[in-house]
């Protein structure tokens, strides 16, 4: 509801952590779990900012995969409802659910994060230093993953105009409940 009074109109795009960093305890990017609570890789979070309707889109796993590392809220009866969004879909569904919002007022707004994530340890500028000492190095020059991801948006949706929803994320964040300061 915060997010939705900060930008009325538009298609919010968050995606959570894709691949856990090795040899440390895996933590979802903070943005995407802020806003879902949800801890699965590879999934992502699509809201209407008019209606706040919130949509999960989470990878259909296999037996093998749920046997082992446990299953993800696909697998849990009323999930949608118990985590407070308005469904939660396999992620193969994701590209058509992005190319029919095209039909909805004011859905040509993409936002999206465009700017670097925060670390535990490093806020968005570390993160950017870090970046841009990576870049300099003639070997080092692949893009990171969130801009891969908009580079994926901006191609195949080249009718949604995108804005960078980090000013708002950082805006909402600042702001703790008493839960989260205890």
């Amino acid at each position: 509801a915060a997010l939705r009074a900060q930008s009325p109109e538009g298609t919010l795009v968050l995606f959570g952590a894709s691949l856990p960093t090795p040899g440390v305890r895996f933590r979802q990017d903070p943005d995407f779990y802020y806003f879902t609570g949800n801890e699965s890789l590879n999934a992502v979070l699509v809201m209407d900012a008019a209606s706040g309707n919130s949509h999960l889109f989470l990878p259909k796993l296999s037996p093998t995969e749920i046997r082992y590392e446990g299953g993800n809220w696909l697998e849990e009866r009323d999930a949608a409802r118990t985590y407070g969004l308005t469904t939660i879909q396999p992620l193969q569904g994701l590209a058509e659910f992005l190319a029919r919002r095209r039909g909805t007022e004011g859905s040509e707004l993409l936002w999206t994060r465009l700017s670097e994530r925060d670390e535990v340890n490093e806020g968005r500028t570390d993160t950017a230093i870090a970046n841009a000492r990576r870049l300099a190095n003639p070997f080092a020059r692949h893009p990171t993953e969130d801009a891969l991801r908009v580079a994926s948006l901006r191609e195949r949706y080249p009718y949604y105009t995108t804005q960078d929803v980090t000013p708002h994320l950082d805006r909402l964040r600042m702001i703790k409940t008493p839960r989260e300061i205890e």
